[in-house]
């Protein structure tokens, strides 16, 4: 069992490569929304394409930067797969 010092110790180092992770993805993205067509620069944010609750990864390639209306697609698009599949 771990002490609670190492807890801490785990969670801080989890927590600084999530950072790196997000820093990495904005790099590549060139700070700009990654849907197709879009150029928006003013507030994106990392998001998972396939989100960790659902079997996503924390790696590079399951992050994507989008500007607030196409993370409101992606989450409008997500709510209606998650009814369907609920309604089988």
């Amino acid at each position: 069992m771990a002490l609670p010092n190492e807890k801490r110790a785990v969670k801080n180092e989890t927590a600084t490569s999530l950072v790196d992770l997000r820093i990495a993805a904005l790099t590549r993205a060139g700070g700009t929304c990654e849907w197709a067509g879009c150029d928006v620069t003013d507030g994106v944010e990392v998001h998972y394409i396939l989100p960790v609750a659902d079997g996503g990864s924390d790696a590079p390639h399951n992050l994507r930067v989008l500007c607030a209306e196409h993370d409101r697609q992606v989450r409008e698009l997500r709510g209606r797969r998650a009814r369907f599949r609920s309604a089988r």
